[in-house]
């Protein structure tokens, strides 16, 4: 073809003309095939709008026909554009009769349909692969696949090329789908031709469409999930009776629920971007929990504590907090989260509790001190001591006034010792050391196994254990030793040396601490050890500044 034939062929689309790809613009006369699509993957997350902005993108310079189909074969949007292709649709549609759509999809007279899904689009399904082929309709169908998240939900094809021109041809096409030649021939003339550079440009936009609605697929899926998300978790904070609370990886807020705000007092507005430290009592919780709990490059712990909270109105609450970071489906951490019960009420009563039950157990101790003839002074200066060098060894205030009360509680077994044992003057034999050993074991079974006097129970029991593995009664050595009962066994002996004893006079101070020192690494831990010099020189230093005031 010389350039002149060339230029008349194709002249048509150098002319002001709008291309025809609508869809508004033609309704078939049997209606919209898309409605019997009920659930499909593409049509439910695409809207119509969409599709017609992709197909016209895609029939810019073809002006054919579009269909996009969803994996099953139902359709999910379609576009005659061409009056050769609404010619042939509407004459092959006639030959299904007067039957329902739904029905007509199952016939197999209606040809174009035949043709665009079974022959062309299923395939083009099955293989995953882009399909090419001869149109029932006398022109060209080529079809790509749609990908969502990585497998075929569906696919796009187009219509292409020329209809036939040869006199058999037409006759061939007009008995096939029941039409006159005439009319037939008619609708070829005024097709208008298209160069095949048009024709490989549309191609290249089908690929290019069949990505971008995959994509926007998966994107309407993951917000859809998101939203789906969103409103479960607002159901959750709103019927959650814990007070939660949501934050950043700097621990700014970012969301609190209706528990939150009844329970603090505050607004979402008001807490909105501010450090979660505006609600503890004690800073230090604050920098500790995060450390804990709140790092991103610590390890995750889900599990409970409770920490000093601080309403809006300044009066404090003891909160039992569940905490720890929120991470993606990558494993990345994107926030914090953490819920909050006032435990208050509760943990007075078992304080009440507690006190009761340690009160009737010192009790017990102190009766037991009177059979030794100490009127429970032994107890309270082994309290106090112990004390001291757990403040010393950096135990928290707390925790080293936990260690003072339960030490009150280290020879409670005595009061299975017979008095003759307990009360005697001289040596005991080595049958009756072996009994008198028994108060530890006896102590820890008065004791008991209640959680709450866990340490005490540790201490009853293992008071005589030794650093180097020589004590009694199971031989412990080194750090299998609680520190508790490490602390208590120093603050026993010291006490012991510096007091008159049936069996012995009391020791000055200065050979008391001569012999811990010596023991140092064999009946004690060293730091603790240590510890202990260090109160007694702070010790003697307040009674010299006393005694020069």
């Amino acid at each position: 073809m010389n350039k002149k034939s060339y230029f008349e062929k194709y002249s048509w689309l150098f002319e002001k003309k709008e291309p025809v790809t609508d869809a508004d613009d033609y309704q078939p006369y049997y209606g919209d095939v898309t409605e019997l699509n009920s659930d499909g993957i593409l049509k439910n997350n695409i809207d119509k709008e969409v599709f017609k902005d992709i197909a016209k993108e895609v029939l810019k310079f073809l002006d054919t026909s579009l269909a996009v189909y969803e994996k099953n074969g139902d359709y999910a949007f379609g576009i005659l554009a061409s009056e050769w292709c609404r010619f042939l649709d509407k004459a092959s549609r006639k030959l299904c009769g007067d039957i329902d759509n739904r029905e007509v999809l199952k016939c197999g007279k209606w040809l174009c349909h035949e043709c665009c899904w079974h022959e062309n689009a299923e395939i083009c399904i099955r293989t995953e692969k882009p399909v090419d082929i001869e149109c029932v309709g006398g022109l060209n169908l080529y079809a790509e696949p749609i990908f969502v998240n990585g497998k075929v939900a569906g696919v796009i094809n187009i219509g292409y090329g020329d209809p036939p021109s040869d006199e058999k041809e037409l006759t061939s096409l007009a008995k096939k789908f029941n039409v006159k030649v005439s009319k037939l021939k008619k609708q070829a003339e005024n097709y208008k031709p298209r160069p095949d550079f048009l024709i490989e440009l549309a191609k290249d936009k089908l690929k290019l469409a069949a990505k971008l609605i995959g994509r926007q697929v998966e994107l309407s899926i993951s917000s859809n999930k998101l939203r789906k998300k969103s409103s479960e978790l607002e159901e959750l904070l709103k019927a959650s009776p814990d007070a939660l609370i949501f934050a950043d990886l700097d621990r700014r807020i970012t969301k609190v629920n209706t528990a939150f705000i009844k329970l603090y007092g505050y607004t979402e507005k008001e807490v909105y971007g501010n450090k979660t430290s505006m609600l503890y009592h004690n800073k230090k919780d604050f920098v500790e929990q995060g450390k804990k709990r709140y790092n991103p490059n610590a390890v995750v712990s889900y599990k409970s504590y409770e920490v000093l909270y601080r309403k809006k109105n300044g009066k404090t609450f003891i909160g039992a907090t569940i905490g720890g970071i929120v991470i993606d489906e990558q494993g990345k951490p994107i926030g914090l989260v953490a819920s909050v019960r006032d435990v208050t009420e509760k943990k007075n009563r078992e304080d009440e509790i507690i006190k009761a039950n340690r009160h009737a157990m010192y009790m017990l101790a102190v009766a037991s001190e009177y059979r030794d003839r100490d009127t429970g002074e032994h107890i309270n200066r082994i309290g106090n001591l112990t004390k001291k060098i757990s403040l010393k060894l950096g135990i928290e205030p707390d925790e080293a006034e936990r260690i003072r009360m339960d030490s009150s509680l280290h020879d409670i077994g005595k009061i299975g010792i017979p008095d003759s044992i307990l009360l005697k003057k001289g040596k005991l034999s080595v049958e009756e050391f072996e009994l008198m050993k028994q108060h530890s074991t006896i102590g820890a079974k008065i004791i008991g196994e209640d959680k709450w006097f866990r340490q005490a129970r540790g201490i009853a029991l293992y008071h005589h254990e030794k650093w180097n593995g020589k004590g009694y009664p199971e031989g412990l050595k080194g750090g299998e030793i609680p520190l508790a009962a490490r602390i208590v066994a120093l603050s026993d002996v010291y006490d012991a040396l510096i007091s008159e004893r049936p069996y012995k006079n009391a020791w000055t101070k200065e050979q008391a601490i001569k012999e811990i020192r010596s023991e140092s690494g064999k009946h004690f831990d060293p730091e603790v050890v240590k510890a202990f010099i260090k109160v007694e020189a702070a010790t003697n230093e307040k009674c010299r500044s006393e005694a020069g005031n």
